[in-house]
C-alpha cells in the first residue's frame, strides 16, 4: 500500500510517497482507498 506521509511541514517538498504495510483496522474503523488527490496551490502559496 503506498502513502505519503509529512514528517515535518517546512517546505512543499515535505510530502514523502512511501511503501507501507497495510493498517489493521478495528470493526469500529474503515479503510479508504483514494484514487487520486491534488494539492491547491492557494495553500502551497499561503504557507510559504
Amino acid at each position: 500500500m503506498k502513502a505519503v506521509r509529512i514528517y515535518q511541514y517546512e517546505s512543499v517538498d515535505d510530502a514523502i510517497l512511501e511503501e507501507i504495510s497495510v493498517p489493521k483496522i478495528r470493526p469500529d474503523e474503515i479503510l479508504v482507498q483514494v484514487e487520486a488527490a491534488i494539492r491547491n496551490p492557494l495553500d502551497v502559496k499561503r504557507s510559504l
